[in-house]
């Protein structure tokens, strides 16, 4: 879930937080003949050795060491609020402010809430750009649009999150979430602003992920300043506890 380059305090925040999540299913899943899926849409993200010994390459040992001591250096730590295991999500590259997840998801939670995250703001991947032609909207709204009017018309006025996420997005006068055009168009982030210029639309999209919880990228930040996992983990996820249980 995490790159392997990344700073030793920023792996074990991720070890905490992804040991943390799956606890939480488990305890959600005790009526189930199973703890967790290996579906990262519902769960979480793994590769086998196999696969990580492709991407590595040569790397693959000095990695597989730096993970796993990462790992141990942190066994038995969880990310608790009310002394309960939390719903510890994270994402890749926050757009310089985490979300709140009410705005993203409509569910409240005390400690998913809007936390700065600068360091973000200096990844290289912070900023992505994509294009699209007026009949590549047309055909991938499709679903969910009637088109009419001016190709230049087609986007209107845009309702923001306090962190900048696109909450609403006008479309041909009916209205669309941000996590919606994200979806169909594939963007990086919910987190864009969109223009009309020489017969295409182009998305300028900040940051990667939902932007809830943990940025990764902001934690790696956060490790390369001097923060230890405990602090990482406190920062993005408010009012909380890193213990061991």
């Amino acid at each position: 879930e995490m790159p392997a380059l990344y700073e030793e305090e920023a792996l074990k925040a991720q070890a905490v937080a992804a040991f943390t999540f799956a606890c939480l299913r488990k305890a959600e899943n005790s009526s189930k003949e199973y703890d967790i899926t290996d579906n990262h849409k519902t769960d979480q993200s793994f590769i086998t050795k196999e696969a990580a010994k492709e991407k590595w390459g040569e790397s693959y040992s000095k990695y597989e060491e730096k993970i796993k001591a990462a790992v141990k250096a942190v066994s038995g730590y969880m990310i608790t609020y009310k002394d309960k295991p939390i719903v510890a999500v994270y994402h890749s590259i926050s757009s310089g402010k985490t979300e709140d997840a009410k705005d993203i998801w409509g569910e409240e939670f005390p400690y998913l809430k809007p936390v700065s995250s600068e360091g973000d703001k200096l990844s290289k991947d912070y900023i992505t750009e994509a294009q699209f032609s007026a009949e590549q909207i047309r055909e991938k709204l499709s679903s969910d649009i009637e088109f009419s009017g001016e190709e230049s018309g087609y986007f209107g006025e845009i309702k923001r999150t306090d962190s900048g996420v696109v909450k609403e997005i006008s479309v041909c006068g009916e209205t669309l979430t941000g996590a919606r055009v994200r979806t169909l168009l594939d963007l990086r982030s919910s987190n864009f602003e969109v223009k009309f210029e020489d017969g295409k639309f182009i998305f300028t999209v900040y940051g990667y992920g939902h932007g809830v919880g943990m940025s990764q990228n902001g934690a790696n930040y956060m490790a390369k300043q001097g923060s230890d996992f405990k602090e990482i983990l406190t920062h993005y996820y408010k009012g909380c506890k890193v213990e061991k249980v």
